[in-house]
């Protein structure tokens, strides 16, 4: 019983006594610090006792600080220097000690009493479990060269990192606001008063689209200028709604319209009016009207592709073939009529050159005559001069031979020049 009440004496310590003590041992240790260059008054214990009684002092702490479930005192000690040293690496003191953790549970007055005894030197503290001295000594030294690795950083590196946060943010926010203008901000987005009621117009053009007569449904080509007046974004829109109102959208519709228009206005161009014409009642022409195809290719061939439909459409229903087929035809026809015409005219011109040539070879055979006639008249001149003879017979005679030999050349001339122009 008297054990039990014992221990329940020593746990009923109040904290202002705990504090109280934490509060002397600061002091102590403060007053030891400030004035440890000044002459110390004798004491009646040695340098050695007075270290054993420090160390039997921390050991006892320590014990009782486990008991509580708290850290060493010198554990606590490093991590609140090492705490300090991270908040401030250029602050710097010989020692540190904290006691916060001291006084949250009640101590022992007997050992309350022993541990103030023990720093005046007066009484020693009773033998208890305590460290080795080396140990101690390494875990005071770890905090301390912790600090002196964060004492060699430099004090601008703080400010060096902070500058290169900032710059990192402002390029950020310049990518972010050159990101919003390319992909988000447009100021085309924001419609105009005209445009808005644009829209309205299309809008209201579809919804009447089921209603309308095929001459309604043209005006939709007047409305190309509204919807390319629009933004981006509202024609896209429009087509959609188009789209489910129409079944097609404003660009596919406008397109088929348009076709459709341009197809009747060329239906009344000239040329195919005229082959329209020509085509019908096919049947009823001669050889030669419907030989007149081959020259009406030009024309067709000037026409869009869907009058050149129509055009095929009605040759197939008149001729049974297209209009390419039937021109293909005729064209062949009428190159073989012309190789026949050709080959005729050119049997006739052989026979004509044969009856020229012949013409030819009789006027050089009465050339040869008087060729030679007027040698033998050049001979009986120049006699009946050497005799002294008349000679205006003789010289009439020459003269009308030279007449027939220059009629005989021109004649041989004429035809074959004809000759020529028939080969």
């Amino acid at each position: 019983m008297s054990e039990n009440k014992g221990k329940t004496d020593q746990n009923s310590v109040s904290k202002e006594e705990i504090d109280d003590f934490a509060q002397a041992l600061l002091d102590r240790k403060t007053e030891m610090a400030l004035f440890k260059d000044m002459p110390k008054e004798e004491k009646t214990q040695d340098v050695s006792q007075r270290k054993q009684a420090e160390r039997q002092l921390s050991s006892a702490l320590d014990m009782l600080r486990k008991e509580r479930g708290q850290l060493p005192i010198e554990e606590e000690e490093r991590r609140y220097t090492f705490q300090q040293s991270l908040d401030d690496s250029n602050f710097e003191e010989e020692e540190d000690f904290t006691t916060y953790s001291l006084g949250k549970d009640d101590l022992m007055n007997a050992s309350l009493k022993n541990v103030h005894d023990a720093l005046d030197g007066d009484v020693e503290v009773e033998n208890k479990p305590i460290q080795e001295e080396s140990t101690k000594e390494e875990a005071v030294k770890e905090p301390k060269k912790k600090k002196e690795k964060l004492k060699k950083v430099d004090p601008n590196r703080k400010k060096k990192i902070i500058a290169i946060i900032a710059c990192v943010v402002v390029v950020l926010g310049l990518m972010g606001a050159y990101a919003y203008k390319i992909y988000i901000y447009d100021p085309q987005n924001v419609a105009t008063e005209a445009q808005l009621a644009s829209y309205d117009k299309l809008v209201a053009y579809a919804d009447e689209w089921d209603m309308m007569s095929d001459a309604e449904k043209s005006e939709i080509l007047d409305l190309k200028e509204d919807y390319d007046s629009l933004l981006d974004k509202q024609k896209t829109e429009i087509n959609s709604y188009f789209k489910e109102q129409t079944g097609q959208t404003f660009n596919a519709l406008y397109k088929e319209l348009k076709a459709l228009n341009d197809e009747q206005e060329d239906e009344q161009n000239p040329d195919y009016q005229e082959i329209v014409a020509y085509l019908t009642n096919w049947s009823s022409k001669t050889d030669d009207e419907k030989m007149n195809v081959v020259n009406l290719k030009t024309k067709y061939d000037g026409l869009t592709s869907s009058l050149q439909k129509k055009i095929d459409d009605l040759s197939r229903e008149q001729t049974q073939k297209s209009f390419g087929a039937l021109y293909t035809e005729y064209q062949q026809l009428q190159q073989q009529q012309q190789q026949e015409a050709e080959a005729a005219q050119q049997a006739a011109n052989n026979e004509q050159i044969a009856y020229y040539q012949s013409l030819i070879d009789q006027y050089n055979a009465s050339l040869q005559e008087y060729t030679a006639y007027a040698s033998t008249l050049q001979q009986d001149l120049e006699y009946a001069q050497s005799t002294g003879q008349d000679t205006t017979e003789i010289q009439s005679q020459i003269d009308t031979n030279n007449q027939l030999i220059s009629q005989a050349q021109s004649t041989i001339a004429y035809y074959q020049q004809l000759i020529n122009g028939l080969q």
